[in-house]
């Protein structure tokens, strides 16, 4: 048996390149971002630090699909660094990316989450664990609670 030489095609250009390291590709992360009060229909949201100029926090329903063009998943685009997001279960998650002005946009490379399965009122059994001075009402088979007089 015998092979038959061949010459190889020149490379195809690059599809995708850059001008400066892969970390100027992406914003930085929001490390700093916590949920700052829990209600029973909203979140309230510290990011942590400021919105790039121009751009903002982009908040989805889920960790996927970032961008101008989808909306699927979209709870929100926010251009201010504390804003208010529906609470519509009692476990609520939220990823939150910062995004710049540039066309396309450029993303944090991680997401921060908030508001990882708050409640509004927890039962407690001491009064060290429950200072609000909450106790079940007596006779009650949902265990709701009441302030005590």
């Amino acid at each position: 048996m015998e092979f038959a030489k061949t010459t190889l095609p020149d490379p195809l250009p690059a599809a995708f390149t850059t001008s400066g390291p892969p970390s100027s590709m992406f914003l930085t992360d929001l490390t700093g971002a916590q949920a700052t009060d829990v209600i029973a229909t909203q979140i309230t949201v510290d990011a942590g630090s400021a919105p790039p100029t121009g751009g903002g926090i982009e908040v989805r329903q889920s960790d996927g699909r970032w961008g101008p063009t989808s909306d699927g998943n979209l709870v929100g685009r926010y251009t201010n660094r504390r804003f208010g997001l529906p609470r519509l279960s009692r476990i609520q998650e939220y990823p939150l990316r910062r995004y710049d002005g540039s066309t396309p946009p450029k993303y944090s490379r991680r997401s921060a989450f908030s508001a990882r399965g708050l409640s509004v009122l927890t039962l407690t059994n001491s009064e060290k664990e429950n200072p609000r001075g909450l106790k079940p009402a007596r006779n009650d088979k949902n265990k709701s609670l009441v302030r005590r007089s």
